[in-house]
């Protein structure tokens, strides 16, 4: 199995994550402008001007999560049982993982539009993760989520059935 590049996977993801946040109730049709670093794209509203910044990233449970589990072709993800402890911490992976960028986003990223989080949620145990729990752990984390500018939404998407759970600035 051949593993996309750097630049395969970045084009794949922000092309998904485009067509989710074109469903959501709140949605825009954006189209990439630029692709660029810090942050990864600006897209702009098709037949409009407004310009946002997209920052893409994945959270994985751990370091060996792609060569022990994506990667491997025995690895049984439909039998997989919920382990509550690895749930846990999955959940608290992604909520570092938005402070990090955040932090980050603070000093060096290019803030001349809105910014939009997307958070690929690309391990095999999120699909435990239901609407409760994204909730749960909006609510457990406020000190990230509270205040997440310069981004003006964190969106978590690649949830079953195509979903996606949209944090929003207030």
């Amino acid at each position: 199995m051949k593993w996309p590049s750097k630049v395969e996977s970045q084009r794949w993801e922000i092309g998904e994550f485009l067509d989710v946040y074109r469903r959501l109730p709140h949605g825009l049709d954006l189209e990439v402008v630029e692709e660029r670093d810090k942050p990864d794209f600006f897209v702009q509203e098709v037949g409009g001007v407004r310009r946002f910044g997209v920052e893409l990233t994945s959270v994985y449970l751990n370091d060996r999560s792609v060569p022990d589990a994506h990667m491997n072709e025995s690895f049984d993800w439909l039998d997989l049982e919920c382990d509550l402890e690895q749930l846990a911490l999955y959940e608290a992976r992604l909520a570092q993982a938005v402070g990090e960028k955040v932090k980050i986003a603070r000093r060096e990223y290019d803030i001349r539009y809105p910014l939009l989080l997307s958070i690929y949620v690309n391990e095999y145990i999120s699909k435990f993760i239901t609407k409760e729990r994204w909730y749960k752990l909006r609510l457990d984390h406020d000190t990230v989520f509270g205040d997440t500018a310069p981004f003006i939404e964190v969106l978590f998407w690649n949830l079953p059935n195509n979903g996606a759970f949209s944090i929003r600035s207030s």
